[in-house]
Formats: C-alpha cells, sequence, structure tokens
C-alpha cells in the first residue's frame, strides 16, 4: 500500500542505531578480550612463593576484569533488547496498517461476517496469552474497537507532530506527547536527544562535542561526502583570529587546516580566505570578502549542516514530515487564483490563508481538468443544488448564501466585494455549462 511505502525511516532508524551500536560495543570488546588473553598467557608456573604470589595478583586482577567484561555485555544485551522491542512494535505498527487495508479487509459487505468472526477470534487469542486488556496504542490491530487503518493514520499523525517538535528543539513537549499517546517506540525520540548537545553546544558557540559526534561517525561522514569537519575547523580557526590569538591559530591551521587544503580545490579556496583574515581582522577591516566569515550568522549555518548530515546517517527526511504532508496536500489544492487574485481568495482554502499559504509559496499551481466556482462569501461549491446568482453589478456568489443574505436585510442583497445593495428579486441565476 502507499502509506507504508513513506515508512522507510520508519524502519531504518532502529536497524541504524543497532548496527552502530554493535560496531562500538564490538571494538570494545574485542580489545578487552585481547588484553585478558595476553594477561592469561603471561600466567607461568613457579615453584617459588614469591612467584606464586604474583600468579595469585595477577589472577585476582583477571577475575576483576572478567567481572566488568561480563557487566558490560549484559547492558549491551539490555540495550539490544530494548532495540529489538522498538523494532516488533514498529513492524506491528506497519503491518497493522496492511492487514487493515487489504482486499480481504476491505471487501464486499457478504464477507464482513467472517471479519468479524476473525476479530472475535483474535481478541479472544489475545486473552488467553495473558495479555487481558487493551493493547498498546503502537501495536497492530488485536480486535480492537477502532478500525486498524483509522488507528494507523491517527497514530501516523502523531507521529508527524512529534517528528516536527523534535526538530525545532521541543524536546520535552514531544516526550510528552509520545507518552501521553503512548507511542515512545514508534518516535525516534533517543536519536533526536543525542543530537541535543551538539546543539547545544554549537549555538553557545563551541565546536567541541561536534567535533566528538564527527569522530565517532568519521567513516560514515565520509560515505556521504560530509564536509561539516571542515567548517567546523575552519570556525574554531576564526574563533581564535577573534581573541587575537594569531600564533594559536597559525598552530592550528596548520595541524588541520592545511591537510583538508591538500585533499579538496573548494577547501583550499576557503583555507586561503582565511588565513587572510590574520591580516584582515574584523575591527580593522570593511572588507566583505573577510568580514563574513566572522558573522554569528555562520553557527546557525553549521547547527543546519550538522542537523542535515545527522538526518542523512539515520536515513530521515531532510525536511519534517509534517512539512513534507502539508505541501503534498497544498500542492493539490493550489490554483491561479490562489496566487493572482487576493480579492477573490477562498475562505476555506487553505492556501489562500496568510500563515499557512506561506508553504505555497514555493510549490507549482495544479493542474485541475475541470474547473468549479466556489461561492466567496460561504465557500460552497455552486452546481445544480446550489446554483450561481449574478448581481446587476455582475459579480456571482451562491444562491444559499444569497438567501440567507436576503433573510437577514429584509429582502435586500448587499455586495460584500462593492457594498452594492439591490433586492434579491433583482438577481439572475446563472448555468453552467
Amino acid at each position: 500500500m502507499e502509506e507504508v511505502e513513506y515508512e522507510y525511516a520508519l524502519m531504518k532508524v532502529p536497524h541504524e542505531d543497532m548496527n552502530k551500536h554493535f560496531r562500538v560495543v564490538y571494538k570494545q570488546l574485542e580489545k578487552d578480550m585481547t588484553n585478558l588473553t595476553t594477561s592469561i598467557t603471561a600466567l607461568h608456573p613457579s615453584s617459588s612463593s614469591s612467584g606464586n604470589q604474583g600468579n595469585v595478583d595477577t589472577i585476582d586482577n583477571l577475575i576483576s576484569k572478567l567481572v566488568s567484561l561480563k557487566k558490560k555485555v549484559e547492558e549491551t544485551q539490555q540495550l539490544q533488547i530494548k532495540t529489538l522491542n522498538m523494532w516488533d512494535s514498529r513492524v506491528r505498527h506497519v503491518v497493522s496498517a496492511i492487514s487493515s487495508s487489504s482486499p480481504s479487509s476491505a471487501s464486499a459487505p457478504s464477507s464482513s461476517s467472517s471479519a468479524s468472526s476473525s476479530s472475535s477470534s483474535a481478541s479472544a487469542s489475545s486473552s488467553s496469552n495473558g495479555k487481558g486488556g487493551r493493547s498498546k496504542r503502537g501495536g497492530g490491530n488485536d480486535g480492537g474497537d477502532e478500525d486498524g487503518f483509522e488507528n494507523f493514520s491517527r497514530l501516523r499523525s502523531e507521529r508527524v507532530i512529534i517528528d516536527y517538535m523534535l526538530r525545532e528543539g521541543f524536546y520535552d513537549i514531544a516526550m510528552d506527547i509520545a507518552r501521553e499517546a503512548q507511542i515512545t517506540e514508534l518516535v525516534d525520540i533517543t536519536a533526536f536527544q543525542a543530537a541535543r548537545k551538539v546543539i547545544a553546544g554549537l549555538k553557545q558557540n563551541d565546536c567541541s562535542d561536534a567535533l566528538s559526534w564527527c569522530s565517532d561517525n568519521k567513516s560514515k561522514l565520509q560515505k556521504i561526502d560530509s564536509d561539516l569537519e571542515f567548517y567546523l575547523r575552519i570556525q574554531e580557526y576564526i574563533e581564535l583570529v577573534r581573541k587575537h590569538k594569531l600564533k594559536e591559530a597559525i598552530a592550528y591551521a596548520k595541524k588541520f587546516l592545511a591537510p583538508a587544503a591538500t585533499i579538496n580545490q573548494q577547501h583550499q579556496q576557503i583555507v586561503q580566505r582565511a588565513m587572510a583574515t590574520l591580516a584582515f581582522l574584523p575591527h580593522h577591516t570593511t572588507c566583505s570578502r573577510y568580514l563574513f566569515l566572522f558573522e554569528e550568522d555562520r553557527w546557525t549555518d553549521l547547527i543546519c549542516r550538522f542537523k542535515q548530515d545527522n538526518y542523512s546517517l539515520l536515513n530521515l527526511p531532510s525536511d519534517s514530515l509534517l512539512a513534507i504532508t502539508l505541501q503534498a496536500g497544498l500542492s493539490a489544492l493550489k490554483t491561479a487564483v490562489c496566487v493572482d487574485s487576493p480579492a477573490k481568495k477562498n475562505i476555506n482554502c487553505p492556501v489562500c490563508d496568510e500563515e499557512i499559504g506561506q508553504l505555497a509559496e514555493t510549490l507549482p499551481i495544479a493542474l485541475h481538468s475541470h474547473s468549479c466556482l466556489v461561492c466567496r462569501i460561504s465557500g460552497e461549491i455552486m452546481n445544480e443544488d446550489n446554483p450561481p446568482m449574478v448581481l446587476p453589478n455582475g459579480y456571482v456568489y451562491s444562491r444559499n448564501s444569497m438567501v440567507a443574505m436576503s433573510s437577514k436585510n429584509n429582502g435586500r442583497i448587499i455586495c460584500p466585494c462593492t457594498g452594492f445593495v439591490c433586492h434579491f428579486d433583482d438577481l439572475r441565476k446563472a448555468f453552467i455549462s
């Protein structure tokens, strides 16, 4: 089904999280096991009491290391179980949407009785397994009161809102919504919280956490050709120049910027311009070619770069699901009237709304092969049941709106656009061909 095709990130994020954690833990365990093997190999039999005492001390040290290693393995196992449970909840969530939209569940009324009995059987099976009561909202459709697809759509709406809150930095609100909706396993709060510290550091003009993140994800960042670390290094160099620590800045450039300049031609030009700031200090020059390197907006640019790279590593879309969903709907509603005729805007059209319409500014105008007339007063479509009525001044409104206005004004009609006044009997019915 089409709805499930957009759930790639929902399944991919826990996979990437488990893969990353496995690689980190595997390297650490391999290192610890190598040290233990080396220590055990170093043990040798000895007849002297001093040699035996040394072996005893070594064995005690080995036991302490083994206990610590066992604790690490248990912690790793708990984290893996937690991730697997999250994965399982997401799989059941997607499966519930597929099963509810399958032909068997949406067939003719003749099959409704069998579907109902199947639902009752599933509910009884759930109770017999010792899981009495309502299941979690994030699970499958185990015979609940609500339709499976409606439940899936409602949970997706809540997930979309939580995703937007997390991207905008409203972590506490997002966690409250997730807990209230009982869908903590269906949203990527942990992934966004890991980036929270980095973003907070960049907002305070500190690159240390961001550079540490780049070091932890160095191999993956290289695969996506990320230049985040380079721009972080440039910014740290600029901050040294800003503080007039010129010697430290030169040493920093030799260590971090010079190697990058030899690999990438574009980076070389940026490094050359950055090195020129040693002569064009921010308080001694008005040259825009170098002054822009000292602007505070560069920290905002670094935050945006980090977010985009983080989303790429997590296989998340660069834009929020809320923006994507809204723009998809607005692109189907946008017409030339919404853009070129502000006076003719429809009160019920979201594209014509000043705030929501900002999302549609860059969207193309939808192609409608069949047009329709919409009343400017009520927003209703004018058809044979609600025909268009033409005023003497040429303006057209729906009959329902004119009847309502006439009853309020003792038979008088007042054009809302021009203020023209006429009687209801003066209106002429128009026919749509």
